[in-house]
Parts: C-alpha cells; structure tokens; sequence
C-alpha cells in the first residue's frame, strides 16, 4: 500500500476529497478510506476541519474544529477560511453547512432596536462576547431548567442552529414562539407570531421600560415573553395580544429578547 500514501497526503494535509483520491489512484473509496482512517495525523486533521470527505466528522465535531468555530464567529471570511486551511470553496462550505445546517438559510431578521436594549453594551458576567456566531435552537423546557451559572448549555445532534443577527453574550439561545399572546393586531410595528423565533441572551443586567423579555413568574413558576414594564416603580408584564391579560405577579426577568426570525 505504500503506493497509496501520496494520495492519503493529499486527503489529510491538502483537504483533498476521499473520493476524488480513490479515483485518482484507481482503487476503492473504502480502501482509501480505511488508510485515512489508521493515519496517526487524521486526528489533528479532522480536528482542523481538513478533512474534505463529508461523511468522516459528525456534527457535534465539527462544530469543535478551528475552520468551523473560525467562519462561524466572524473571525475568518470563507476566502480567508480557503486560503488558510487550503480547501476550496465548496469544502469549507460543506463544513459549516454540516455542522450548522440552517447557517446559510434564507433569513427574515427583526432586530430589536439598540435604545431599547442596549445591545452593543451587553456583556456577560464572565467569558467571551459571541459575534454574529451561531445559537441554539432550544425547547421552552430546556429554558425552564437552564442558568447561565450551569455553565454552556447542552447540545447534541439533533440540535438546530441557526446564525445569530448581532452580536451576543455566551449565554444567549434561540426560542420558537408556542402561544399567541406576543402577537400584535393587524397593523401594529412588532410583532411576534407563533412559529417564530426569538432570540434571548441571558446575560445579568436591568430590564428597562417596554424591554422585551423572558421572565419567570414566581408563584407559578412559568416561563413568559412579555414586554417589561416599570412605571412609578411598579413593575408588569405586558401581552402585545390584548386577548391575554397582564401579569401583575411578581416575576424575574431572566433574559432579553434581541431579535426575531420568521420564514421568508
């Protein structure tokens, strides 16, 4: 087999495709494959993100590798992904596109303005800022039992991610809207229908007049996107549904409400 080591180079220094190798060399793709696989530098190179064969690393690795966590947070361009790993266009698009699947989605972005919540001065109470990366699509029962002070919240395979329209705290997640009570009559300037998707950063601070949030209600322990209201020093929280009445019980606030996706 040692004939065959210029063409395993190529797939684990150069990012060349298994297939693409195995074809070259005129031998079976799973032959090929199987010497990648024994490779000491494999690890290192799917680690890197090198690997251009989309069926080696699976999502959760990927989204642990250099190239990935690069182009996804902003700190390489896909050129400057391509020039710096070697790979071209279409392997490193194959890599964010598999370890984020909604990555390149078409978009339909409602960005809360920055007065009203001071986005760009958001900072999380320990760790990195997250710009314009990737959130997790996560259940209102995960948001029930999560605090930032449990550490990353937790993801696997089957999580949906999906990009972020600003930058955020490392506590931020994204919730699909379950009930109508954020949905505003025909005609009003916000409004959040269900099927959307909220995106809530979790970072500590001061909720202010007409936030919107995610708040706790204390006497019954449920989870709620209101808009945040303090006026004379009495606090509610406000439905944009006037079908739903208010809440007047005492309530905490957990997280703020940056940003909104529908389809297109």
């Amino acid at each position: 087999m040692k004939e065959l080591n210029t063409y395993v180079d190529a797939v684990i220094v150069n990012g060349k495709s298994i297939k693409s190798q195995a074809e070259a060399a005129k031998v079976n793709v799973s032959t090929l494959r199987r010497l990648v696989l024994k490779d000491p530098r494999y690890e290192d190179a799917r680690k890197a993100g090198k690997i251009s064969s989309k069926d080696y690393s699976p999502p959760e690795e990927l989204r642990k590798s250099e190239l990935v966590i690069a182009v996804t947070t902003g700190q390489l361009t896909i050129p400057q992904a391509m020039e710096k790993f070697g790979l071209q266009e279409s392997a490193v698009r194959n890599r964010i596109k598999k370890a984020y699947p909604d990555f390149f989605s078409k978009r339909n972005w409602t960005i809360t303005p920055t007065q009203e919540i001071h986005v760009a001065t958001v900072a999380p109470p320990a760790g990195p800022v997250v710009t314009q990366g990737v959130l997790p699509v996560i259940t209102w029962e995960q948001a029930r039992e999560w605090t930032p002070e449990q550490g990353a919240l937790q993801t696997d395979e089957s999580t949906q991610w999906m990009a972020s329209p600003v930058a955020s705290s490392q506590h931020s997640y994204i919730l699909p809207i379950e009930d109508n009570a954020m949905t505003a009559p025909p005609g009003a300037p916000r409004s959040f229908p269900v099927g959307s998707k909220i995106f809530v950063d979790c970072a500590e601070r001061a909720p202010a007049e007409g936030d919107r949030v995610l708040a706790r209600v204390k006497t019954s322990g449920e989870l709620v996107f209101r808009v945040f209201h303090n006026v004379g020093g009495v606090e509610w929280l406000e439905p944009l549904n006037p079908m739903h009445l208010p809440i007047r019980d005492e309530f905490k606030v957990i997280g703020h409400v940056f940003g909104k996706w529908e389809d297109a």
